[in-house]
C-alpha cells in the first residue's frame, strides 16, 4: 500500500549509496523548497524498502560523486546530508 508521507511541496530523498544521482546535484537542479530525507541502517536499505520509499515520492540519491566512496556509517549519514543541503541551498 502506498501512502503519502510528505507534505505538498516537500521533496523526499532516500540516501542510497547505489543511487545514480547525488544529493547535491538534485538540490542544484531544483533549488528551494522543503526537504525530507531518509537514512538507512548499516548496510543500506532492502530492495523492498527502497521500492516503498519510491512509491511514496522519495528519490534515491547518494551523498558523494563517483570515486568518493558511496557508503557512510548510519550515524554520520544524516549530518553529512545536512552539510550538503546547507552548502548547496545557502
Amino acid at each position: 500500500e502506498s501512502i503519502s508521507c510528505l507534505t505538498p511541496g516537500t521533496r523526499g530523498f532516500l540516501l542510497d549509496a547505489a543511487a545514480a544521482a547525488t544529493l547535491g546535484t538534485e538540490l542544484r537542479s531544483n533549488p528551494g523548497g522543503h526537504f525530507a530525507f531518509a537514512t538507512g541502517p548499516e548496510g543500506g536499505f532492502e530492495k523492498e524498502e527502497i521500492q516503498w520509499f519510491m512509491k511514496n515520492h522519495f528519490r534515491p540519491v547518494r551523498l558523494f560523486e563517483n570515486g568518493s566512496g558511496g557508503a557512510v556509517r548510519a550515524r554520520t549519514a544524516a549530518p553529512a546530508a545536512l552539510s550538503i543541503i546547507l552548502g548547496t541551498v545557502t
